[in-house]
């Protein structure tokens, strides 16, 4: 006897007789159907002998039931993998490829949520706009190299500094950043702001095109709104005075 998707079939002088499953009745040469089934196990058994064929059915059985288990794990695997993959690629559509900090589009939706929890709560809502000082001088002067690298310090400086004041930084292209501020106020923001400026300048990165500093700096702008509930879906809520 051998099994083959949970059917058992039963060997007797080279002829097989399907006992179970929707081929019950059937038979066919030993032969042709080993040749057709693949990888199953096969059992060679006395039809005379009803223990044998008692044993062999319980072995098809345990076949079948060990069988199934596989499937479903390796069914689960392959879904735990897809949802893995699928959150590496939600994570790299929301970031920066070369700051690793947020993207600009990950940066709109925080922005939008940002706004109707401030105007759900009635609290303030900052923002921080700025970039770096005379950057395409330091890419012609050190190579752009050099520049992925300087925005790169400056990111990580950034992301520091949002994090500590409860927000979220983000590329928004090129040399300019933006820093979200949920629940501060103008003078909270403008804190803030002197302290990335403060950041930027510890870093010393060597700036030989700057007409202002011989190192790389910041300018930077800060607005803080305090949106009504009826704005909270208005396209208005993006126009910060700066």
């Amino acid at each position: 006897a051998y099994a083959t998707g949970g059917t058992v079939h039963v060997v007797v002088n080279n002829q097989i007789g399907f006992t179970t499953g929707p081929e019950a009745g059937r038979t066919s040469t030993y032969a042709t159907d080993v040749a057709r089934s693949v990888q199953v196990p096969t059992f060679h058994v006395n039809a005379d002998d009803p223990e044998a064929v008692t044993h062999v059915g319980q072995m098809a059985f345990e076949y079948r039931e060990r069988r199934a288990w596989l499937l479903r794990k390796l069914e689960e695997k392959q879904r735990q993998s897809l949802a893995e993959a699928g959150e590496r690629l939600r994570l790299l559509s929301m970031q920066d490829p070369l700051t690793g900090v947020s993207n600009r589009r990950n940066f709109e939706g925080l922005l939008e949520m940002g706004w109707s929890q401030a105007a759900f709560a009635r609290q303030p809502i900052s923002l921080l706009l700025l970039d770096v000082d005379f950057f395409k001088l330091y890419n012609d002067s050190y190579g752009h190299p050099a520049g992925d690298a300087c925005l790169r310090e400056v990111a990580q400086v950034l992301d520091a500094v949002a994090r500590e004041a409860g927000g979220s930084a983000a590329r928004l292209g090129g040399e300019e950043f933006g820093l979200l501020l949920p629940q501060q106020t103008l003078e909270q923001a403008r804190g803030v702001g002197e302290r990335v400026c403060a950041a930027i300048r510890a870093l010393r990165i060597e700036h030989r095109g700057s007409s202002i500093c011989g190192h790389v700096t910041v300018s930077l702008g800060a607005a803080c709104a305090r949106p009504a509930s009826a704005q909270a879906h208005s396209a208005a809520r993006y126009h910060l005075p700066l």
